[in-house]
């Protein structure tokens, strides 16, 4: 059997980095919640931006944790 060592390393960072994405956009929807209730057009676009990039930032995380996930199933069956 090949090393797993490698792989099973990425697919641990790659769980951490998805989950901090994810708390990352928690916390933005929550800004977003509160500004809401407020009249600041700007600040509720920029909090809008923010969570845009934050979605395209976990999306992404998830892709690459669901390759290294699936690549250490790979090596370890």
């Amino acid at each position: 059997k090949a090393p797993t060592g490698t792989a099973r390393r990425r697919a641990e960072a790659a769980e951490a980095a998805r989950a901090r994405s994810n708390q990352a956009l928690q916390a933005l929807d929550g800004e977003l919640t509160r500004a809401a209730s407020g009249k600041d057009p700007l600040k509720l676009a920029d909090l809008g931006r923010r969570r845009d990039a934050a979605q395209a930032t976990l999306a992404a995380a998830e892709a690459e944790w669901l390759a290294a996930q699936e690549a250490y199933e790979a090596m370890v069956r």
